[in-house]
């Protein structure tokens, strides 16, 4: 079942804070306060931050969509019902970097057609 959006979203700005945290580093922290730091220094980390929280929300949010599959799908070739096959997992490569999804994976019987429905 999907959670409530409240709490969906305190999951992934949670998600997001972890993300970021294994990225930052304490020799950058201090090197940030003391006012030390280099220009570089603070464009790489804000780089890997940002590549980080990506693949993490990405993750996050295909596994939430996963979630909230109907119990019946109906064929989009042909409109009959598809025959679910049980929980397929998949490798998918995003913009944000490479995700393992696991959703329902459908198969029409009619049109011979398997199929991942959106989520």
């Amino acid at each position: 079942m999907p959670e409530p959006k409240e709490a969906l979203r305190q999951h992934l700005v949670a998600a997001a804070v972890t993300a970021m945290n294994t990225v930052l580093t304490d020799e950058v922290l201090e090197q940030l306060q003391r006012g030390q730091i280099r220009l570089t220094t603070i464009e790489e980390q804000v780089l890997a931050m940002r590549q980080a929280v990506s693949e993490t929300i990405t993750q996050q949010m295909l596994s939430q969509s996963a979630q909230g599959q109907p119990e019946a799908v109906l064929c989009p070739g042909c409109g009959e019902r598809m025959r679910n096959k049980g929980d397929k997992t998949r490798q998918l490569v995003t913009r944000t970097g490479t995700s393992t999804v696991t959703r329902t994976y459908y198969y029409c019987r009619h049109c011979k057609q398997g199929h991942f429905p959106p989520g």
